[in-house]
């Protein structure tokens, strides 16, 4: 099921929130009300919205700094932020756009005219978010591929707190390939990733790092926490996806000091051991835990 299309509206006028929402109300699922810059932002933040119209002149936090917040946040960059106005002069424009706004529209409003440029950045937004699925997203599988895991795993690591990395591979894949054929593989690669899926976490990412290898991001998981994970995810794989998994657990260290590549190297060095210890099995990053459960 596709998700509400979500606007936003900013104003401090009740009058204005409430004429625009008339006007677009039927262009969008769901409108969202905010009376200043600082709502607006918390209310972006829980309602990820398809698109913003903000006015420039309000109390507390006006449609420029609102726009200088909203642009900080990557997941809301490519979101449309349509400023409105009742100030026409080049240099109110020339800030607002400097700032990240989309378009610009002057009040007195004609309502066609707004519903025309939401309307037109609506379709705009759902070319880029399809654009964006289709580069993130691993065909097969529709996990995340590696790219889009890299992403989401360096904004984890900008939040700060415990975070581990879980790295799996399928074992003896290539005998599933050459026996069954091609087509039986990708079947269970699928049977994997949506058994993966179905036992991790909701904040958890699950992604598909290449081939038959399988990632997990963990927030807030320390390194005990992230082998009883890895120990779910081995076991319900072995149960639901007619295949076995040999999983590595690695943890960042508290001050996030090491580098993204040093730490996926310990997970990796990980599932060699789990790969030689008999398969099947949870292994964590060499002198931080003791050998964990085995099939």
């Amino acid at each position: 099921m596709p998700k509400p299309t979500r606007a936003l509206v900013i104003d401090d006028s009740r009058v204005v929130r409430h004429a625009v929402r008339t006007h677009i109300g039927d262009l969008v699922d769901v409108v969202v009300e905010a009376a200043d810059g600082v709502e607006g932002l918390v209310s972006a933040e829980r309602h990820a919205p398809d698109i913003v119209l903000c006015d420039v002149d309000m109390p507390v936090l006006d449609g420029i700094g609102f726009l200088h917040r909203f642009r900080a946040h990557r997941e809301l960059a490519t979101t449309p932020v349509l400023l409105v106005s009742g100030e026409a002069d080049v240099e109110t424009k020339v800030r607002g756009f400097s700032a990240g706004a989309s378009d610009y529209l002057v009040k007195p409003f004609a309502p066609a005219e707004l519903r025309a440029r939401v309307a037109n950045y609506l379709r705009l937004k759902t070319l880029q978010d399809e654009l964006v699925r289709l580069a993130t997203t691993d065909m097969l599988t529709g996990l995340y591929n590696r790219r889009a895991f890299m992403q989401r795993l360096e904004a984890a690591l900008a939040k700060g707190g415990p975070l581990s990395v879980l790295l799996g591979d399928v074992d003896h894949f290539k005998r599933v390939n050459d026996t069954l054929g091609h087509a039986a593989g990708d079947a269970v690669l699928v049977r994997i990733a949506e058994t993966l899926l179905a036992a991790a976490r909701r904040e958890d990412t699950v992604a598909r790092f290449g081939g038959e290898e399988f990632v997990v991001l963990l927030p807030g998981a320390k390194l005990d926490e992230a082998a009883d994970i890895a120990e779910r995810l081995r076991g319900a794989v072995a149960s639901n996806a007619r295949a076995t998994m040999s999983i590595g657990a690695a943890a960042f260290d508290a001050r996030c000091t090491e580098t993204i590549d040093a730490v996926l190297a310990r997970a990796d060095a990980a599932v060699y051991r789990a790969k030689a210890a008999g398969r099947n099995r949870v292994e964590c990053e060499e002198g931080a835990h003791p050998l964990r459960l085995a099939a």
